[in-house]
């Protein structure tokens, strides 16, 4: 068993030092995934970055934290868990799945804040392995806000382990044909000025060359970015404490035209992007109120 990592941090980690790790560091797993998690001390926001982030996805200002905003402002500790040597598997192999966001309660904009990470779960299965990376944040002392990002590896470490529970993404198309749409096409740059706030610079969003070596015909928004799209043009978002589950099934390429379609259900508010006239969604998601107290993960 390898011995656990532990990453301290007081600002908030390089995205291009990551990187920079990840290229100068052969990776040589062995199957044994360490526990490994980060933590990161007191931190305000940024109202510059906030409003870049609102700038770039369209979304408007509030006297509160846009709810995907805290896994923004988060993924920085999740990139320096993936570009660590001491992670088994290179980050260039990874593609980014799931999302399960749960706020608490609202977060104010000058709040302190708090983050820890801990990669808690994976999944070896028939084609891969997944990673779950485990986020909390603390606001003013109080736990506010809590989201699991899941990475996947094809073809690493396989396995016959049963598939998370949250695997499944709901239907796409609204229940009964009924619903609403609406299209528009997403900006045909900004990749680099949300890597830096996510301090994600994989060059799957920004190299050509590299993105087609990987089977995409070119780069590609980053998933945090189209899916606060997709938010900021979905009926207000709700107050109090609510949870947002998104599956990523696909690119959304830089100027497409996509289609966003969404509708009330028994489940909370469905809703779906299909980009260039598809009808196979690059984005699944659903949004619900939370009741107080609510888990995350149902045990």
């Amino acid at each position: 068993m390898k011995r656990p990592l532990h990453l301290e941090f007081h600002h908030p980690p390089s995205g291009l030092k990551n990187l920079l790790g990840s290229f100068s560091w052969p990776r040589r797993g062995s199957g044994d995934f360490p526990a490994m998690s980060a933590h990161w001390g007191t931190h305000r926001t940024d109202l510059r970055q906030l409003e870049n982030f609102l700038t770039l996805t369209g979304a408007k200002g509030l006297d509160f934290l846009p709810m995907i905003y805290p896994q923004v402002m988060g993924f920085p500790l999740t990139m320096s868990l993936l570009h660590h040597p001491r992670f088994p598997i290179a980050i260039f192999d990874s593609l980014q799945i799931r999302n399960h966001l749960l706020q608490h309660r609202p977060i104010g904009l000058g709040e302190p804040l708090e983050f820890s990470l801990e990669v808690n779960r994976h999944r070896r299965l028939e084609k891969g392995v997944e990673f779950d990376f485990y986020t909390r944040v603390k606001a003013s002392g109080d736990l506010a806000w809590e989201g699991v990002t899941t990475f996947y590896y094809r073809g690493k470490y396989k396995g016959k382990d049963d598939p998370s529970g949250y695997g499944a993404a709901p239907g796409a198309e609204p229940p009964g044909g009924k619903g609403e749409e609406m299209e528009w096409k997403v900006p045909d740059g900004g990749g680099l000025r949300f890597a830096r706030l996510l301090g994600n610079y994989h060059p799957v969003h920004w190299w050509r060359m590299y993105a087609r070596f990987f089977g995409f015909k070119a780069p590609f928004h980053h998933p945090a970015m189209v899916i606060e799209m997709a938010m900021a043009h979905l009926p207000a978002e709700l107050s109090g404490c609510q949870r947002l589950d998104t599956w990523i099934k696909g690119p959304i390429y830089y100027g497409s035209q996509v289609r966003l379609t969404h509708a009330e259900t028994p489940r909370g508010r469905v809703f779906a992007l299909f980009p260039d006239g598809g009808t196979r969604p690059a984005i699944v998601g659903q949004r619900r109120g939370a009741q107080p107290g609510e888990p995350l993960w149902e045990t």
